[in-house]
């Protein structure tokens, strides 16, 4: 497992455009590109440290992607890959702010534990 976290915020069980919620990665490796068609983060960091490829191409494109936390298949518009092809890499520490637009591929990698972080997902129509 290299992530996981709760939900603090449901969007009032989908009657608002964005939710909450607490997060942790672990350094076991990279995990998968996340491509979210619509959907835009904005991550807060809390602890720790890591860097996150955003932007590029995808590169590996994994059909039927499964999440790892629940076992179910994400949803057509939440794609996943292997890798990235160019992107811009950013270090990312405690107190830190990076917001990734919907659309926009991401990877997180070199992850100093503990690395916790806050996260709102803005749900675009």
């Amino acid at each position: 497992k290299t992530s996981g976290g709760d939900l603090l915020y449901d969007g009032d069980k989908g009657a608002r455009n964005f939710t909450l919620m607490t997060s942790v990665r672990t350094n076991l490796g990279p995990g998968n590109v996340e491509v979210h068609t619509k959907i835009t983060d904005v991550i807060y960091i809390v602890k720790g440290s890591a860097t996150i490829v955003t932007g590029g191409k995808l590169s590996g494109v994994i059909e039927d992607a499964k999440n790892p936390i629940n076992g179910k298949p994400y949803p057509k518009d939440e794609i996943r890959a292997h890798d990235i092809i160019g992107g811009e890499s950013h270090h990312l520490a405690a107190g830190d702010v990076i917001i990734i637009p919907n659309g926009v591929p991401h990877l997180f990698s070199n992850i100093e534990e503990p690395f916790w972080y806050h996260l709102v997902k803005i749900h675009q129509p």
